[in-house]
């Protein structure tokens, strides 16, 4: 903000006489001095002086996360879930494996989850113009299998559905629908929350084109419950700001002057195991130039030192541990307590 200097105005003072003395009969009162100002003939204005805007909070400091060893996910399109997973203690020369799958392996604070896929049957509409035309006659569909993940425990054998409400097979003419696909894609990983991105295809008969729906899943493995992710409010406008002129510069913005609307919030580890906040934002744009979700937008993924709230105790890893990471290129770690070191040892055996 722009701060103003108030003018100040140099005032004299005079001297007051005293008041003659009264007459000896009388009382005598005492009456205050008052000063009187000197009259002014001019003031020179003082300088204008400008104040920049208030310079930004600096983030809290990242707590050390309390470790005996910790799972790193490293990028394997091969390997399910589009991740390999190792279990990394401290050793003399840095960190070694003791651990390893190729598949991508959750941990919460008392056991270690896998990735499972289980087909589901839907059907699909295979005489759409009847539907639009003469829908009672519009029965004829055929069957087709997706994949559904879960994960399952690789302690006690326990099925989690994160998804479950997606997964709903489609009824093909029932619905009115030629076409339904949902796919998962796992983005990460911090402690016990892991992220996703939840893809949803459809195709209504009276559609002139499919419809893409995309949405993203925080998902806390203690609480076994979505967990809302956010910006800290202290960060969220600087974000916006840098995301609003990022998106407008690809003139595909339907709405230049709308301001950008946070898409997800999630987290990843950089140099020296430091956890920092990853937000992306979208904005609405024509279907024609629209790259973001659900083709009717634009996204811009912005970093910060800035991490949600639900992360704090997650935001700094040992120095083996970040060692580890840097020489793997690898991003997301899940830290296991010292007393749970063997038994997750023993469970990444299981299968």
């Amino acid at each position: 903000m722009k701060g103003a200097l108030a003018t100040l105005a140099v005032l004299g003072l005079t001297q007051c006489n005293s008041p003659p003395p009264a007459p000896p009969a009388q009382p005598v009162v005492i009456v205050p001095a008052v000063s009187v100002p000197a009259p002014v003939t001019s003031v020179a204005p003082a300088p204008a002086v400008t104040v920049g805007k208030p310079k930004a909070p600096e983030p809290p400091p990242l707590r050390l996360v309390s470790a005996g060893a910790v799972i790193v996910w490293t990028e394997d399109g091969r390997a399910r879930g589009g991740f390999r997973s190792a279990l990394v203690e401290p050793a003399p020369d840095g960190a070694r494996v003791i651990a390893e799958r190729p598949e991508a392996i959750f941990a919460s604070s008392k056991e270690l989850w896998v990735l499972r896929v289980k087909k589901m049957r839907g059907l699909s509409c295979t005489e759409c113009e009847k539907c639009t035309t003469n829908p009672p006659t519009c029965k004829k569909n055929e069957a087709n299998d997706s994949d559904e993940p879960s994960l399952q425990s690789l302690r006690t054998g326990r099925v989690l559905e994160p998804w479950q409400k997606t997964f709903v097979p489609s009824r093909g003419c029932a619905d009115g629908m030629s076409m339904d696909e949902v796919s998962v894609t796992l983005t990460g990983a911090v402690g016990p929350v892991f992220f996703a991105e939840v893809s949803h295809m459809l195709m209504g008969c009276a559609m002139p084109h499919p419809s893409y729906e995309q949405e993203t899943l925080a998902f806390d493995l203690d609480a076994e419950a979505d967990v809302g992710l956010g910006v800290p409010k202290e960060a969220e406008d600087r974000l916006a700001d840098l995301a609003h002129t990022a998106l407008t510069a690809e003139e595909c913005a339907m709405d230049p002057t709308a301001v950008p609307t946070l898409y997800s919030a999630t987290a990843a580890y950089g140099e020296g195991g430091l956890l920092h906040g990853v937000y992306s934002f979208t904005m609405a744009a024509p279907y024609m130039c629209g790259t973001g979700p659900g083709h009717y937008s634009i996204i811009n993924t912005q970093t910060s030192p800035w991490i949600a709230p639900e992360l704090a105790a997650y935001g700094k890893l040992p120095p083996f541990a970040a060692s580890y990471m840097a020489s793997h290129k690898a991003t997301f770690a899940m830290p296991i307590a010292p007393a749970r070191v063997a038994d997750a040892e023993k469970e990444m055996a299981r299968h």
